[in-house]
C-alpha cells in the first residue's frame, strides 16, 4: 500500500501546494504514526488474539472508508481521489 502512495507524492505535493518542509513533516508524521500503530497492534493482538483483531480492524476500515461520502466538503474526497 505504501508503494502506491510513494509514487503519488509529487502529485499530492503539487495539488496541496505544500512546501518541501511541510511535505517532509507530513511524511515524517506518516512514518511515526505507522510505527506507533504497529506497536499498538502488536499489544492488542497479544491481548485479544489476531483473529478477533483482524475482524475488528476490517470493520473499522470499512466504516472509515464509508465515512468519506459523509464529509460536507469536497476537499477530503479530493485528497482521497488521488489514489489510483
Amino acid at each position: 500500500m505504501f508503494a502506491s502512495w510513494a509514487v503519488r507524492v509529487p502529485a499530492v505535493k503539487e495539488q496541496a501546494a505544500a512546501s518541501p518542509a511541510a511535505l517532509g513533516l507530513a511524511l515524517l508524521g506518516l512514518s511515526a504514526g505507522a510505527v506507533a500503530t504497529m506497536l499498538l497492534a502488536g499489544a492488542l493482538c497479544r491481548r485479544f488474539g489476531s483473529p478477533r483483531m483482524t475482524a475488528v480492524s476490517c470493520g473499522l476500515l470499512s466504516v472509515t472508508l464509508r465515512s468519506g461520502s459523509c464529509w460536507p466538503s469536497s476537499a477530503p474526497r479530493t485528497a482521497a481521489s488521488t489514489w489510483p
